[in-house]
């Protein structure tokens, strides 16, 4: 019989969750998150039985297509080819396979740190009137909109219909921000995932298998 190195984890306890949840954060590490007081002798096992999904998925996390780093970028499902501009300042233009920008900044961290604040301006920028036309056309009804940038999280609808959207859904095609914002917006209709719930996004957006598909293969999950 072959011996396996065990598998090297993290827990985390957390007093809202009622069974064992195995995880990978960005890097590939394995999180383990547990009710309180959970046997940790307990946990080994569980990371055992899941050691093929685990390397399955830290395998995709290596192959990841790259969203944005200091020389390309992924807008709108469409990748672009950076253009530095040195000696200008505060410009971004889109051209048809680059973008010129002018950061004022050139260092690799700083084309980075520029980039990212004018992406999440026009994510700003498209998902709230979006939102707002595919909720008419719902004919549902919605409290505020926020922005955050969540590792695990492409959107959410919290109780009271607030919705909450990673701004990096600006990297996506359009059909697939689409099929978010009607995913949460579904959601103040239907508070889980049920089969009226999917019945809804089906109606809008039957495409969503498609699209779920997108999503999971660059990361993170519909709330």
């Amino acid at each position: 019989m072959s011996y396996m190195e065990p598998i090297p984890f993290i827990h985390r306890e957390n007093s809202r969750a009622r069974s064992v949840k195995i995880s990978l954060d960005e890097q590939g590490n394995v999180i383990v998150t547990t009710p309180p007081r959970f046997l940790a002798s307990r946990i080994p096992p569980f990371v055992e039985q899941a050691r093929s999904w685990i390397k399955i998925h830290q395998e995709q996390l290596v192959h990841r297509p790259i969203l944005l780093d200091a020389h390309s970028v992924l807008y709108f499902g469409t990748p672009y080819d950076f253009v530095v501009h040195p000696h200008k300042t505060g410009q971004v233009q889109v051209g048809i396979s680059t973008i010129e920008i002018a950061p004022v900044d050139s260092s690799e961290r700083g084309i980075m740190t520029s980039m990212e604040k004018w992406l999440k301006n026009r994510a700003i920028e498209y998902i709230i009137p979006r939102t707002k036309k595919l909720s008419e056309a719902m004919r549902t009804e919605y409290n505020q909109v926020h922005f955050r940038e969540q590792k695990t999280r492409w959107g959410s609808c919290s109780s009271d219909k607030n919705l909450n959207f990673n701004w990096r859904l600006i990297h996506a095609p359009k059909a697939v921000i689409d099929y978010v914002i009607i995913h949460e917006l579904s959601h103040t209709v239907h508070m889980n995932h049920g089969s009226r719930f999917w019945e809804l996004v089906a109606h809008y957006d039957p495409d969503h298998p498609l699209h779920r598909g997108w999503l999971k293969r660059f990361g993170g999950e519909e709330g």
